[in-house]
């Protein structure tokens, strides 16, 4: 699968299942709700200390496996790629750009801003590195 497409259907999906691996090897599912960022990649936020966040820092490799908005569409896309975390003072714009796009929790961005000026947000930003199904 071209990663246009995969970018296409990640732009309609209402949410995906971030894969990352623990520090024992075994992998750790989340449910999440994805948002392409301006650059293609994909955004995510959530709290600063999840269990997530620390697998990431540990080993960057993840995957989404990004599912079709309604029981009628059929369009999926599994999607392998390396992220980073950004708990910075910088990340705070793209946090509240997710929240606005995401609508996965009815955030204003006051409050958005205000948990990221305590260190209690962060970014996790996936870039795309392939996809299937073919």
């Amino acid at each position: 699968m071209q990663l246009s497409r995969a970018r296409s259907i990640i732009a309609k999906s209402r949410g995906c299942v971030l894969a990352t691996w623990r520090p024992d090897g075994s992998l750790q599912l989340n449910p999440v709700v994805p948002v392409l960022g301006d650059d293609g990649s994909v955004l995510v936020a959530t709290r600063a200390g999840a269990y997530k966040i620390k697998n990431i820092l540990a080993n960057p490799r993840v995957s989404l496996c990004v599912y079709p908005p309604t029981p009628d569409d059929t369009d999926w896309a599994q999607i392998d790629g390396s992220a980073t975390v950004d708990r910075s003072a910088s990340a705070t714009a793209q946090i509240v750009f997710y929240y606005e796009r995401a609508n996965s929790k009815k955030l204003m961005p006051a409050t958005v801003r205000d948990l990221c000026d305590r260190g209690e947000l962060a970014l996790i930003r996936v870039r795309l590195e392939s996809a299937v199904p073919e």
